[in-house]
């Protein structure tokens, strides 16, 4: 790994790399400028969604540290520090790589197509930053659509030209050519590559030149860039995107316009670009764990025996007036029985009392259970302490049966399995 490129886990901390060093696991130092272009971020009143990323604090023999939260993905500083935070995730005898490999797998079933056609198989996860990563599927598109061949259209054109072609504009003509009867001031549309859309990926391009700390990332984009050559760079990315336009002919475009999108104006879960940030790419765990999740359970063996559905909002909470929308991450019906299942990114303790399950969880699931005239309901959370037999527990009363379940990231089928157990009344 790239030695501008610092390596933590969510919770984990930094600190300014002149303060004392503590050597406790995780902390991890960076250097002094890139803390404080972070500390800035965090401080900064009108950009509080950053408090989402790091939360401000002390600890004893260091000072102030930045404490990483729930949300994981790669952050560059101005000064060049890219920090990359990986999921808090049980890891018997796996390194950060092995981590960072089973986060893009994670990342392949999120709703969002960008991360569909991620191939791994292709990319150096032991030594490449997640940022190249993401750049480098960027690029592998561009290069899919310049060898599919670059798309044209009709542009509207103005010029002043010594032939008629078009239409006349007759009020520039009188403005422009009173004494050159031998110009005409026309507007006609003319077939080019230089339309809205390759205009956006250009600009892409040249937005990521000033980004990637990769050689080979490098050459690529020059190389595209000079296959794009005649195309102008876009100045105005929202007039457009709104000029792009949708037909099966411009299909190649759809998922390089999404990136497009990310690239150009940080759209993605919840991507962040501020003064002392160069750029950001971010992913809330919670949502990652619950798209994994569901879309393993959607589309495994085990499960089919059922009709799945995932984000259902077929119900609110109160009917008179319709409020409250209940949209549990995954319905499970078969002609005996509808089960609800939610997902929850959070760490439990098998060894402490009710799990350490939250009472606001339990509440939710009661509530989903009342609507949907459900009995049984599992709660999904990562399993973290394999020292711990303990995978599920159940808790009941005379009218619903919660089963919390731990699911195992690193052996997925397995757990998944044991699911369909609990889920079908075997286990």
């Amino acid at each position: 790994m790239p030695k501008n490129v610092v390596t933590i886990r969510e919770y984990d901390c930094l600190y300014a790399n002149n303060a004392s060093a503590s050597g406790n696991v995780g902390e991890a130092p960076i250097p002094l400028r890139s803390f404080t272009e972070l500390e800035s971020m965090v401080l900064s009143s009108s950009l509080a969604a950053a408090n989402q990323f790091f939360s401000l604090g002390t600890r004893k023999g260091i000072g102030k540290v930045l404490r990483a939260q729930n949300y994981v993905g790669a952050i560059q500083t101005k000064s060049g520090t890219t920090i990359e935070i990986l999921p808090k995730i049980a890891s018997p005898g796996k390194d950060d790589s092995l981590i960072r490999l089973l986060f893009f797998r994670m990342l392949r079933k999120l709703r969002n197509p960008l991360f569909k056609k991620l191939n791994l198989s292709h990319l150096n996860i032991d030594t490449m930053p997640m940022f190249e990563v993401f750049i480098t599927m960027f690029l592998d598109e561009v290069a899919r659509l310049i060898r599919r061949r670059v798309k044209s259209g009709y542009v509207a054109q103005e010029a002043n030209i010594p032939v008629i072609k078009g239409k006349l504009c007759i009020s520039q003509q009188i403005r422009h050519n009173a004494v050159h009867a031998e110009r005409f001031y026309v507007e006609y549309d003319e077939y080019l590559t230089d339309i809205p859309e390759n205009r956006l990926i250009k600009a892409s391009l040249c937005r990521l030149k000033t980004l990637s700390r990769s050689y080979r990332s490098q050459q690529r984009i020059k190389q595209y860039l000079f296959a794009l050559d005649e195309i102008q760079v876009s100045h105005n990315y929202a007039q457009d995107f709104s000029r792009c336009t949708r037909s099966r002919l411009m299909e190649d475009y759809d998922l390089l316009l999404q990136w497009c999108r990310v690239i150009l104006y940080n759209k993605s879960f919840s991507n962040y670009q501020g003064a002392t940030i160069a750029y950001s790419l971010m992913f809330p765990m919670e949502r990652v764990f619950q798209d994994y999740v569901s879309n393993m359970i959607r589309s495994s063996e085990w499960f089919d025996d059922f009709d799945v559905r995932l984000q259902e909002s077929q119900y609110y909470l109160f009917n008179e007036p319709k409020a409250f929308k209940l949209e549990p991450d995954i319905v499970l019906r078969n002609q005996e029985t509808t089960i609800i299942v939610d997902t929850k990114w959070k760490i439990l303790n098998p060894g402490s009392v009710r799990w350490g399950v939250g009472e606001q969880d339990m509440y939710q699931m009661h509530a989903y259970c009342r609507r949907y005239r459900s009995k049984r309901a599992v709660l999904i959370y990562p399993l973290y302490d394999y020292d711990s037999p303990l995978h599920t527990e159940t808790f009941s009363n005379d009218e619903l049966e919660v089963r919390v379940f731990l699911v195992d990231l690193w052996n997925i089928e397995e757990s998944l399995a044991e699911l369909a157990g609990i889920v079908k009344g075997t286990i």
